[in-house]
């Protein structure tokens, strides 16, 4: 190989490497801000029930499905990192696409009981 390819080769390769390094500092930076970020838009209130026994999976899908939250995952992950996976409370809430995930977490974990849920 040329002296002249190869260093087209290391243009490319640095290219590369830079492109992937900003892409992974993006989805970085969102992820850090996530919990602290309500859904863009005008807002708007869903009334969500959780049963006794409703997973966190199927909890964040619920979520995401109404539009209060937009990365069912990075939901579940941040509140599997708190250690609040597993005291989410059966109950009723209604919640808004104002609130932040943080903020609705919040209000999972306190709940509002509804009848049989006890």
């Amino acid at each position: 190989m040329s002296v002249a390819a190869q260093r087209q080769a290391a243009k490319i390769v640095a290219v590369t490497l830079v492109l992937f390094i900003g892409v992974v500092a993006v989805i970085g930076w969102q992820a850090v801000r996530y919990p602290q970020t309500p859904m863009p838009g005008p807002a708007k209130e869903a009334k969500i029930i959780v049963e006794r026994g409703t997973s966190l999976v199927e909890i964040a899908r619920r979520l995401a499905e109404r539009g209060l939250i937009r990365h069912p995952s990075w939901f579940r992950f941040y509140a599997n990192e708190r250690g609040l996976s597993q005291k989410l409370k059966a109950g009723q809430y209604t919640l808004s696409s104002a609130m932040t995930p943080a903020e609705i977490l919040e209000h999972l974990i306190e709940g509002v009981p509804i009848e049989g849920s006890r």
